[in-house]
């Protein structure tokens, strides 16, 4: 991502998550990566992909793939 304009995903970005299909890379944390969507109506939603030494730690709101 480059001046707010999401970027591509990379190679190692999971494609799908829990039904939604994962279109680009909006930004990124220390915690994971925020990737864009969309719903089955085709509004935007943003999804945070946790890093894999979070997962299993029982972070509020997530979803496991």
């Amino acid at each position: 991502m480059q001046d707010g304009v999401p970027g591509p995903l990379r190679a190692d970005d999971p494609r799908e998550i829990s039904g939604y299909v994962l279109r680009a890379r909006v930004g990124a944390s220390g915690m994971g990566t925020v990737c864009l969507s969309h719903t089955r109506g085709g509004q935007p939603v943003a999804l945070k992909v946790i890093r894999r030494e979070y997962a299993g730690r029982g972070v509020p709101g997530a979803v496991r793939p």
